[in-house]
């Protein structure tokens, strides 16, 4: 196990779950998948304004969420 800091969490459509650990979380969940490719998801907010959320990967949606405030965590690798 590795002592890391998880920046974000992707969920997936499926309920599928990827703890990321870079600032660059679109590289780092494609190399996870394995995948070339992957298209944004945009929401509307109610402020009328349009929010990237997410991605879609090999057909399953990804969310991403920041994750604040942790410290290390063990995290395998």
């Amino acid at each position: 196990m590795i002592k890391t800091r998880i920046r974000y969490i992707a969920i997936s459509d499926s309920g599928n779950r990827v703890m990321l650990t870079t600032d660059t979380p679109r590289k780092e969940l494609m190399e996870y998948l394995g995948a070339k490719h992957a298209e944004k998801i945009y929401v509307d907010t109610k402020e009328g304004e349009v929010a990237h959320i997410g991605y879609i990967i090999g057909g399953e949606w990804y969310t991403l969420y920041a994750v604040e405030g942790r410290g290390p965590r063990s995290v395998k690798k």
